[in-house]
């Protein structure tokens, strides 16, 4: 099964979750997003594209007017700094691979990928909130 993009992160805290990276142009759901459903709760779908010299670009937002139609909006973002990119096989999937970007390029080191994998079965927000300070390591940009 293929592996898809599910987030950008600035920092991977725990799991696939952690501190998103900032873009400079955000989507605009309050005024392009025509309908919202349960498939789709952000209201956008941002496409990305990799490009050989090792660079992510935002290409995209794509907004739903109705179930088969989209409005897209070019955007042509070149992401800058230290950042990870989240890759899973499906949106229910207990593992993900993140991967890092340094100087706004891929680290084509795989020692440098990391595999997670969680069970959320027992997860308390009590144990969840832990496990988080316990991961984050502060470093002087925050």
């Amino acid at each position: 099964m293929p592996l898809r993009l599910f987030g950008v992160l600035r920092d991977p805290v725990y799991h696939q979750t952690g501190i998103p990276y900032d873009f400079d142009h955000q989507p605009d759901v309050e005024n392009r997003t025509k309908i919202i459903s349960t498939g789709l709760h952000r209201g956008y779908v941002a496409t990305f594209c990799l490009r050989r010299n090792g660079q992510l670009i935002l290409q995209s937002y794509s907004y739903p007017i109705d179930f088969r139609e989209y409005d897209i909006e070019i955007v042509n973002e070149t992401l800058n700094g230290e950042f990870w990119i989240v890759l899973q096989r499906h949106f229910h999937d207990k593992w993900c691979r993140l991967i890092p970007f340094q100087a706004g390029h891929v680290v084509t080191d795989r020692s440098k990928w990391e595999d997670r994998s969680w069970d959320w079965s027992n997860m308390t927000a009590e144990r969840l909130e832990s496990e988080v300070r316990a991961a984050y390591k502060p470093t002087a940009k925050n």
